[in-house]
């Protein structure tokens, strides 16, 4: 018996137990669903069968069961009973009220539904999820095809499939994660034009947390509602754009406002449909029961009496088939006068855009552990976009920002300064990566191209290519043949390496120093993997040159062969060429080969934020501010948002001694990020050097507060502060270090930072001795560095620049 259930027709006629299958009547979120007699009771049932792959799965049979004893609680006449659940030779169903009528999606093909059935249906369904979230239960995939019309006009909510069991908070509100889907066996699925595995939903209905990958709650069902009650309104989803756009709409795009679709939808309706729909899901009605008593208030509004309702609805059409007949004649006459002028005219022109940005694609792998590949995917599409030289594209850390943000295209637009944004998402399925993009244009919202593409993943550099030149063609930007060489990777990739590469990117770019060294263990796996994976072998001798800076100590050669092999792979690689830099201009102090190394790497990637920052980085620390201010600039273009390198153009005006402007800058940073704690250091500084005492004291107690110091040391420096001495500041600072010291190394400059503080020539020039002995990578800030000012014109540090080869 256990075999003939394995195949789909053998069940129309089979026996379980006690129930005949009659008929198929439609698929679930985990299972297929057949119209069955009971034939104890002599009545008919509707049986949901567990998928026949998921017979060999015992997670899957145990959450199955789990969805009917947690299904089986909910006694509402809204929601199909549940009567039973069993097993009958190694085939698990459930046994459900069978509902006859047709669901609300095919009654919706016949175009918008007037407000008053409306109304009735969506107070029907949010009383439906009054008991199902009292009950712990959040639905996850409302939709029309899921609501089921009696022929009385009653509704009832099916298919639970793609539940999440939750403790309820405060009965029924918002509520905490705390269980697994229902009938959820490792992946579900979001469905929309095709199914997409992933997430949990269908892709028109979904809420923003849901795309994400973020916590749903009963407000995420609540989004739904609004997205359904749309749908019955104006006869058109929310969101009618196509798989590849969709997720994009959902995201960041106001639906078109209902009533601008169908008139007749009432101000009151639509506002509600509209906080329905909101991004943030502390906007929406915060629980099925909020939402039911607004749709309970707005059901006597439409029980006007009926020769009135006539009257007005005869009134309202009067008025709309005048205006209709007005508009008619106008463009009539409009076409008439223009006959004859040039097409061009008429013609919607093609849209200048010359820079763009990348926003966050988004993670279709329903797994938040993914959340790497997806960033990775945009990172390198941004690289690979800024080969074009005649294109600027905004970098990493400015998009980044925008990933759990729902701002819309426009104001993304306005704040980067862009014309037109990519936006779309990344699903990885084994070897199999998928990628949909889109192109907004950014003053108008108006989608200008989309896209599907898919390789295996070993082909992924070819996949890249593909979306970016589709992208570059659209736009119509001018492609050298430097910039097609530059473009133009197509070679394949191990995809275990790749996947090692992308996951020590995604540590490496926190920049942290337990990061880091995570981030080389990864990159040594990719190089492992593949020992000719240039790209790879530039990233772990980028990551372990940036640790010992990171961490102050004395540089090693460990990263240097690594830094070959990436040249002897690939010269035309930048990255590769950046490290070869920082280590020239850093440890060797060969200022000349380092800045030209610098360069060069610029013009290897016209895109990259790490080449231009550290050009304009290496003109500043040889005092040649003009010109690192310029180039700073030109980093803010590329990287507007980033707070490191808005950080860096503060502190670049106030080594040039443009004190008004680094100030506004160093205040500019902080609004970018708020929690980022070093401006609050840099600006402290300049306070300090002018004299301003009580500004400086109030940015180093806010930098304290954000510091890593124990709460201890915290209190104590703070209260040093609130003395308005700075000198017991520095002195505190020094004591805590000296601590510090005695348990880990402690490099150098940190010492001669806090002497010269304190005004101690001898201590500062001992430590700045010690980092000179070390060829300690920060010690090439003295030159540039207005704090060491102290120092200038003592004979020690005059030799100490002389020794280090600075030019005059």
């Amino acid at each position: 018996m256990t075999s003939r259930a394995l195949s789909q027709e053998s069940l129309l006629g089979l026996e379980l137990g006690h129930y005949r299958i009659v008929e198929k009547i439609g698929a679930g979120g985990m299972g297929e669903v057949y119209r069955a007699e009971d034939e104890h009771l002599d009545r008919e049932v509707a049986i949901k069968v567990l998928p026949r792959g998921m017979l060999s799965d015992e997670l899957a049979r145990k959450r199955f069961h789990t969805e009917a004893r947690a299904l089986s609680q909910l006694n509402h006449q809204n929601i199909a009973t549940i009567y039973d659940c069993d097993s009958h030779e190694g085939i698990d169903f459930l046994v459900m009220e069978y509902i006859a009528g047709e669901t609300l999606s095919r009654k919706l093909e016949g175009g918008p539904l007037a407000q008053h059935e409306t109304l009735s249906l969506g107070l029907q369904l949010a009383e439906a999820l009054v008991a199902a979230h009292g009950h712990g239960i959040i639905h996850r995939d409302l939709k029309p095809a899921n609501l089921m019309l009696t022929p009385e006009g009653n509704l009832k909510v099916l298919d639970f499939g793609l539940a999440k069991l939750r403790k309820p908070l405060d009965g029924i509100s918002a509520t905490t994660a705390t269980g697994d889907s229902l009938s959820e066996a490792g992946t579900t699925v979001a469905k929309g034009s095709s199914e997409t595995k992933g997430l949990a939903g269908t892709l028109p209905y979904m809420a923003p947390e849901q795309l994400l990958g973020d916590e749903v709650d009963a407000r995420t069902d609540i989004h739904a509602v609004g997205a359904v009650l749309y749908e019955m309104a104006t006869g058109s989803r929310p969101f009618p754009e196509a798989e590849a756009s969709v997720i994009g709409a959902i995201l960041r795009r106001v639906p078109v406002p209902p009533a601008s679709l169908n008139p007749a939808v009432s101000t009151e309706l639509e506002r509600l449909i509209e906080r329905c729909l909101e991004k943030d899901p502390k906007d929406r009605p915060q629980s099925a029961v909020e939402l039911t008593t607004e749709l309970k208030r707005l059901v006597p509004s439409t029980a006007m009496p009926a020769a009135r309702v006539g009257k007005e609805a005869i009134g309202l059409r009067q008025i709309r088939v005048l205006a209709i007949l007005s508009a008619i004649v106008l463009v009539f006459g409009l076409a008439l006068y223009f006959v004859g002028i040039k097409a061009r005219f008429w013609e919607q022109r093609e849209p200048n855009i010359r820079s763009l940005a990348v926003l966050p694609l988004a993670n279709l792998s329903g797994d938040p552990e993914q959340d790497y590949f997806a960033d990775g995917i945009t990172e390198e599409l941004i690289t690979d976009l800024a080969q074009v030289k005649a294109l600027r594209v905004i970098s990493r850390t400015s998009v980044m920002r925008y990933k759990t943000n729902n701002q819309s295209v426009p104001e993304i637009g306005r704040e980067l300064k862009v014309d037109a944004v990519v936006e779309g998402s990344v699903q990885r399925s084994g070897n199999r990566v998928r990628i949909t993009a889109q192109l907004i244009q950014t003053s108008t919202d108006r989608h200008l191209w989309a896209e599907t593409f898919e390789r295996d993943l070993k082909d992924v550099l070819s996949l890249r290519d593909e979306v970016a030149s589709a992208i570059a063609r659209k736009i119509k930007i001018e492609i050298t043949p430097q910039d097609r060489a530059r473009l133009g990777r197509t070679q394949s990739v191990i995809p275990e390496a790749y996947v090692a590469y992308l996951k020590g990117k995604h540590l490496a770019d926190r920049m942290d120093p337990d990061s880091l060294k995570k981030a080389i263990e990864f990159f040594g796996l990719a190089v492992e993997k593949d020992p000719n994976y240039a790209v790879a072998w530039a990233a772990l001798a980028h990551a372990d040159f940036l640790l010992s800076f990171k961490l102050e100590v004395p540089p090693s050669d460990r990263f240097i062969p690594a830094m070959n092999r990436a040249m002897e792979l690939d010269d035309s690689l930048a990255e590769a060429h950046m490290v070869f830099a920082d280590v020239t201009f850093h440890t060797r102090w060969n200022w000349t080969e380092g800045l030209e190394e610098f360069r060069h790497a610029t013009e290897l990637d016209p895109g990259s934020i790490d080449a231009q920052q550290h050009y304009a980085l290496g003109l500043w620390q040889l005092g040649r501010f003009d010109a690192a201010v310029q180039e700073m600039k030109r980093a803010l273009q590329i990287d507007p948002l980033s707070p490191g390198v808005n950080l860096s153009y503060a502190s670049v005006l106030r080594d040039a001694h443009q004190d008004g402007q680094a100030i506004e800058q160093y205040k500019r940073t902080i609004e970018l990020e708020p929690g980022y704690s070093p401006p609050y250091w840099e600006l402290g500084f300049l306070y300090e050097d002018l004299g301003r005492r009580n500004d400086a004291a109030q940015a180093y107690a806010k930098f304290e507060s954000l510091g890593a110091y124990g709460r201890e040391h915290t209190n104590e420096l703070e209260l040093a502060l609130r003395s308005g001495s700075l000198r017991e500041y520095w002195q505190k600072k020094l004591k805590i270090l000296l601590q510090d010291a005695e348990r880990q190394y402690v490099g150098p400059m940190r010492f001669a930072t806090f002497f010269v503080r304190l005004g101690d020539k001898d201590n500062a020039m001992k430590y700045l001795e010690q980092a000179y002995q070390q060829r300690n990578p920060q010690l090439t800030w003295v030159k540039s560095q207005r704090s060491w000012d102290l120092l200038r014109s003592d004979p020690r540090f005059i030799d100490l620049l002389h020794r280090m080869n600075f030019p005059e």
